[in-house]
């Protein structure tokens, strides 16, 4: 065996163990799920190893082909979790229509502000530039709370509860607030935002803002904590009878597991899906860049915009989304009875 087929042949192990460690949903370490993240970069990857493959070695031999064949697989597996996100995919949540007649419409954006930066001008610069109804910020500080007041003119209905391990909140919005409460689902220093806004046509709808602690080894060794907190507000916006959006870092992917076990659990819808990927994070590193800010919502909506907003210098970019409000359209995927009693064993578990 040549030193090159060695190579190639280790790098197929280690791709293969790649793709298949996030398939072992039982097991919340943080050394399993981090593979979650990564699907577009690991068909990428897979495509590139595949061709060296080819020039390198050929056809010449079984191993080869083994390589080549185990390569495919895993550059197909990624395709087929990242394809429903594409723009050439379905969409999920149909279009609105800006002529249509009694119905309302309400403009969210959704950032991390990143607690260490201080450059508030960029941030500043795009909401007075996007006027969106309600800003939801996370990793808001006391420092960041203050600078925020800027707004309170614009946005009467201010809400922040600052922390200075980058869990901190605030919410900000020009319509009527109604029952805000704060929770502490998880873990008492990570909380989540809860309240009912007043929309334009005097309906409500129920929001929920959250931003649980990633699987990563200086946050937390597992995804418990996380997945828990997830399934514990699908199984509470799954009785909700209004409009629901939940929105936030979620510090998980739209594909993985976890993520599609919660929409289906909580019978939200995913606007990405169709309209293309939105990654969010790393701002800072094209390179590695995952869909870490999510808007989600219930049935009762259409999708008039969603954008991407511009680098605010946050390691996140922040997400808007203009949303209308509508009859039951769509009919979102439902959750089968395995996925009842997951929900249920990941609650018990982070208990």
């Amino acid at each position: 065996m040549s030193p090159f087929t060695l190579l190639v042949l280790i790098l197929t192990g280690l791709y293969a163990l790649a793709t298949l460690l996030p398939l072992w949903y039982s097991n919340q370490a943080w050394w399993v799920r981090i593979f979650d993240f990564p699907r577009v970069q690991l068909a990428i990857f897979g495509g590139v190893l595949g061709i060296v493959t080819v020039f390198g070695e050929g056809f010449t031999t079984e191993l080869t082909l083994l390589c080549l064949c185990v390569q495919l697989a895993c550059v197909g597996f990624h395709v087929f979790r990242i394809f429903p996100y594409l723009n050439i995919a379905p969409v999920e949540v149909k279009a609105g229509d800006n002529r249509g007649q009694n119905s309302s419409e309400i403009s969210l954006c959704v950032g991390n502000v990143l607690m260490q930066n201080r450059d508030t001008e960029k941030l500043f610069q795009l909401v007075k530039h996007k006027q969106p109804d309600v800003l939801m910020l996370t990793e808001t500080d006391q420092w960041w709370s203050s600078q925020l007041q800027t707004f309170t003119q614009d946005y009467p209905h201010f809400y922040t509860f600052p922390l200075e391990n980058t869990y901190g909140m605030t919410l900000m919005s020009k319509l009527p607030i109604a029952d805000f409460d704060i929770k502490f689902l998880v873990k008492e220093d990570v909380p989540s935002f809860h309240f009912r806004i007043n929309l334009i046509a005097g309906e409500y709808m129920t929001c929920i803002l959250m931003h649980p602690r990633p699987p990563v080894p200086q946050e937390a060794e597992t995804s418990i904590q996380r997945d828990a907190e997830l399934m514990q507000i699908a199984q509470q916006v799954l009785v909700t009878q209004e409009p629901v959006v939940v929105a936030g870092d979620l510090n998980d992917v739209a594909w993985s597991h976890t993520t599609r076990l919660f929409l289906r659990t909580s019978r939200l819808l995913d606007p990405r899906r169709g309209r293309g990927l939105y990654p969010t994070f790393d701002a800072n590193k094209p390179w590695l860049r995952f869909p870490l800010d999510h808007v989600f919502h219930s049935e009762h909506f259409r999708l008039l915009a969603m954008e991407r907003l511009p680098h605010i210098g946050s390691d996140h970019f922040p997400i808007y989304v203009k949303l209308q409000l509508a009859r039951k359209d769509p009919i979102p995927e439902i959750a089968s009875v395995e996925d009842v009693i997951e929900a249920q064993e990941k609650i018990k578990e982070a208990k």
